[in-house]
Formats: C-alpha cells, sequence, structure tokens
C-alpha cells in the first residue's frame, strides 16, 4: 500500500513534473499535446501530466481553457489556483449565545447552513439578513433549520445568523461556502454573565489552573496574591466572549493560603486557593 498525501499529487500547472510548476516549459508541452497528442508526455509520467494540467481547476484536463489560463499564470496576468486539500477544510466557527446564534469566525463566506436544535424551537433569520431563504420542520425530538442563499449573498464573518424564542442547546451543524465548499462547523455556547470558578486541582502543587467567563468582548484582569495581601503574579488581556483557561505555576512560591481576584466587565470577584507542597 503506498500512502500519498493529497499535497503532493497532481501538482497543477506541473505539466512537465520537474517540480517547477507555470513555467514556459509547462507551456510547452501542454501545446505540443493539441499538435501531437498524448505522444507529448513522458509516458511513465503521462497520467500525473494529465492531472497536472487541469490549471484553471474546472475539473476539465487537456483543454484549450487550461492552456489560456496557463499561459495567464506565466505572464503574470493570472494567479495560480489554489489546490483542494481534503485535510484542510475551512472553518466556520458559530455561537449560541442566550437564544441567538452568530457566526465568529468564518474561513469563506457561507452560502449554507444545517444547524440541529434539541427540542421544537422557532427560529427566525437575524434583521439585516437578506438574500437569504430559511426553513424548518421538527421531527418530534429536534428542530433542523435550513439556511441558504437565493441570490449569491453569503453569511460573513461576525454576522448574527437566527434569533430563537428560547435558549437551546444545538445538537448539530454543517455549513457550506459560496463557492459550494465543505466547511469544518463547530458551535460553542457562550457564557450568560461574567464568572469566575474555583481553581482546580485545590489544594494543588505546584501547578493549578484558573477558569473565567466572559459573555462579550471584554478586557480582563486575574490577579493572585499571597495571605499578606502581596501581588504575586499577574494575568491580563482583551477576549472575546466564551470561558478561558489561566495555568498558574506556583513552584517558586511557598506552601500556603493564596487569592486570586478577577476585574472583567462588571465583575470583580476573589476566590481563595491552597498550595500544599
Amino acid at each position: 500500500i503506498d500512502i500519498i498525501c493529497a499535497d503532493q499529487i497532481d501538482d497543477r500547472g506541473d505539466i512537465n513534473l520537474n517540480g517547477l510548476a507555470y513555467e514556459i516549459a509547462d507551456a510547452v508541452m501542454l501545446t505540443n499535446y493539441f499538435l501531437i497528442g498524448m505522444a507529448a508526455f513522458d509516458p511513465q509520467g503521462r497520467d500525473a501530466s494529465i492531472a497536472a494540467s487541469d490549471v484553471n481547476a474546472d475539473g476539465l484536463v487537456l483543454t484549450v481553457a487550461d492552456l489560456v489560463y496557463l499561459i495567464r499564470v506565466i505572464i503574470g496576468d493570472a494567479v495560480p489556483m489554489p489546490k483542494y486539500d481534503p485535510n484542510a477544510l475551512p472553518e466556520a466557527r458559530l455561537a449560541m449565545q442566550h437564544d441567538r446564534l452568530v457566526l465568529r469566525e468564518a474561513g469563506l463566506p457561507i452560502g449554507g447552513l444545517l444547524v440541529v436544535f434539541d427540542g421544537e424551537v422557532v427560529p427566525a433569520l437575524a434583521p439585516g439578513l437578506s438574500g437569504l431563504d430559511m426553513q424548518y420542520a421538527f421531527d418530534g425530538n429536534r428542530t433542523r433549520v435550513l439556511i441558504q442563499t437565493t441570490d449569491g449573498s453569503a453569511l460573513h464573518e461576525g454576522d448574527e445568523v437566527l434569533v430563537l424564542d428560547r435558549p437551546v442547546e444545538v445538537r448539530d451543524v454543517e455549513a457550506g461556502s459560496i463557492d459550494g465548499r465543505v466547511m469544518a462547523a463547530s458551535v460553542v455556547t457562550l457564557p450568560e454573565e461574567f464568572r469566575l470558578e474555583q481553581n482546580y486541582p485545590n489544594p494543588f502543587n505546584p501547578v493549578t489552573t484558573i477558569s473565567f467567563s466572559l459573555p462579550e468582548a471584554s478586557e480582563w484582569t486575574l490577579s493572585i496574591y499571597n495571605s499578606a495581601g502581596q501581588l504575586v503574579a499577574e494575568f491580563s488581556g482583551y477576549n472575546e466572549a466564551g470561558t478561558y483557561d489561566i495555568e498558574w505555576d506556583a513552584g517558586r512560591y511557598a506552601s500556603g493560603v493564596y487569592f486570586y481576584r478577577l476585574a472583567a466587565g462588571e465583575l470583580s470577584a476573589t476566590r481563595k486557593m491552597v498550595l500544599l507542597k
């Protein structure tokens, strides 16, 4: 069995198989094909040369259109078509925040979206969206919502997608880009309030994790004090809504009681932890 990675085969534009794509020599070889046929190719690499000839990425090999596009790339009038890698799907990351579904990140504009919710829910397209059609159905257990483009419009990163009649869990999600590519889609449920969790493990030695939640994009500061009230460590940043973990290594500090305080948004909360060596 010969296993070859997807990015190592059918090197688009490298017609003569010398490892350098989009050369004049590649255009010469493809031109010769139209004049003398398959004799233009090395018999041992013929299949690879044929596959590499799909320069315009339309799924058709050995066409005059491929030759035209190849020449355009060589002279700098066009850019090479990206190669499709099935192991590198563009991502679509969505988030449920209370009763709203938001597209947080999108590797490509989205032309179709299927979202499956637990239970019965009534969805509506978010205000401001146009050129998209939404249909939904409840099968007795789950509600399936299909959103698709009707005129070439797409969902973009940062768009609010759906407004629901109640908060509900997402069971599954599928997404397709506006140009018909499969996307790796995922959904997270965002916290509804600022919250500081108890560290774990606690007691700890010497590393512990402190978690906190942000319901909206916020600046935050996490401060750690010893029992005398002295600041021994501090972390800060700006993050989008979500839950985050901070790992603190207290290997250089003595055993005892420590306090950590989170200041974020309207929250200023303090909790206690114990270092035991």
